[in-house]
């Protein structure tokens, strides 16, 4: 039996979602609760990070975000060998052959390492 064949009720209203809109997999009853839960889930996101700049969004993450600026000045030693370790990472990778340029963590230490 495939789940969908069970009642599914709206996450708005809590009616039953019609057939023709649980073909489409929706868990809303009508296009108007879909902006309703879209405009939610945006809000809800937008609580964590801003959606302009990806920073932290409330009082406490910026003054979270700004304590590990300034730790991050007062220690760039820190800074200059977490790059080397990422680095000497990359070519670790790049020793191992093919296997280890196909992962997809080669590419990100890559972009990171730079």
């Amino acid at each position: 039996m495939n789940f969908w064949d069970h009642p599914v009720f709206c996450v708005v209203c809590g009616k039953e979602v019609p057939s023709d809109r649980k073909k489409r997999r929706s868990v809303t009853c009508s296009e108007e609760h879909q902006k309703i839960r879209t405009n939610y889930l945006r809000e809800r996101k937008e609580l964590k990070k801003c959606k302009y700049c990806n920073q932290p969004s409330t009082p406490e993450e910026r003054e979270e975000f700004k304590l590990w600026r300034r730790d991050r000045k007062k220690h760039p030693h820190l800074v200059a060998e977490l790059t080397h370790a990422l680095q000497l990472a990359v070519t670790q990778l790049e020793k191992m052959g093919s296997d280890g340029l196909a992962s997809g963590a080669y590419e990100v230490l890559k972009k990171v390492a730079k």
